[in-house]
């Protein structure tokens, strides 16, 4: 995609403490523009190796200790929520992260140009707290947050949405383009999939009559495109990334 630019940057972030609204208590708003990386298969071997530094009493301490403070921040986290919850505070949550796009090469040696790349687009993660910002998100989404009208002062609601997740196959002197371009039929395997989840926690957990939590997701949008060369262009990639045997030296 585009790279970030000063109208743009790569990754922005705001908070409010008190907004002058006055409709929330505290409001956060996260933004992470598209990245490109290419995956090299020898280069994470390295990285994984350098990384591995096997067991040992000392790593052993260490994870017992970290697991520890884990508990207890959790502990803590629980008892903020509840406090949260007793006071009412309100936050208005905002976090639209699009992810980088990969580009998984069959070789990354210099060729003619006619190996095969994999062009891996996860998507664009969407996070709301707040209904209100339901105006340009998918109908199916809206509907799924405005069932159970009556309740809803009783929970609180986390929006998400996954969108524009697709994986291209195609050959090297395209993949940059490709890359650069929303994926069509051409060269898409996998196209637009999207995935919308609600999920409404209620502020009396302790209440029997109250559902404790309400997941709703819906998976509206799945393309598969597969041909006899794509399912070729596929197993040359996983035969020289997963499938690759280890380097003896």
């Amino acid at each position: 995609g585009a790279s970030p630019t000063l109208e743009t940057p790569l990754l922005w972030f705001k908070y409010q403490s008190k907004p002058p609204d006055a409709k929330v208590d505290s409001r956060a708003a996260l933004r992470l523009e598209r990245m490109t990386l290419v995956y090299n298969t020898s280069a994470m071997r390295a990285l994984n190796d350098f990384l591995d530094v096997g067991a040992s009493p000392t790593l052993e301490l260490i994870a017992r200790a970290s697991k520890e403070q884990m508990e207890e921040a959790r502990r803590v986290s629980a008892e903020n929520i509840k406090v949260a919850l007793r006071d009412k505070l309100v936050m208005d949550l905002c976090v639209d992260l699009r992810s980088p796009v990969i580009i998984i090469p069959q070789s990354v040696v210099a060729g003619d140009g006619r190996d095969t790349v994999m062009v891996l687009q996860p998507g664009n993660l969407s996070v709301w707290t707040m209904s209100e910002r339901l105006g340009s998100t998918l109908p199916l989404l809206r509907h799924m947050v405005k069932q159970d009208r009556t309740d809803e002062r009783l929970y609180n609601t986390l929006l998400l949405e996954l969108t524009d997740v697709s994986v291209a196959l195609c050959e090297r002197h395209v993949c940059w383009r490709v890359a650069s371009e929303p994926v069509g039929p051409k060269h898409g395997l996998f196209t637009d999939i999207r995935v919308s989840i609600c999920v409404q926690n209620s502020i009396a957990p302790s209440n029997t009559n109250l559902t404790r939590t309400k997941v709703k997701v819906a998976f509206p949008a799945f393309e598969l495109l597969f041909s006899q060369r794509r399912y070729a262009m596929l197993m040359d990639i996983l035969n020289a990334t997963v499938l690759a045997p280890a380097d003896p030296s």
